[in-house]
């Protein structure tokens, strides 16, 4: 994914839903660790993606790493206040 010469907006959009899907079926799949390195990836490029942020906190809770876990959830709320799930 950085090897993109001609990055722009659709790119950076695009490698954001990649690595947050990618997150969403290597946490399902149990392989947690994987699933925080690809969600922080979809992080460098946009900080401020909730469904990366959960998906890195999910990764997290699963290995144990509550602090971490702790302070994604609360960025991701703080970025979208009334979604309910991530309160839960």
């Amino acid at each position: 994914m950085e090897t993109v010469k001609n990055d722009n907006d659709e790119l950076k959009k695009l490698k954001i839903t990649i690595c947050q899907n990618l997150s969403v079926v290597l946490n399902q799949s149990g392989d947690n660790r994987e699933a925080i390195k690809i969600a922080t990836k979809a992080l460098q490029v946009d900080p401020n993606a909730v469904k990366a942020l959960y998906q890195r906190a999910m990764g997290h809770m699963k290995c144990k790493n509550f602090n971490e876990a702790t302070q994604d959830l609360k960025a991701a709320i703080k970025l979208n206040p009334q979604d309910k799930n991530l309160r839960t």
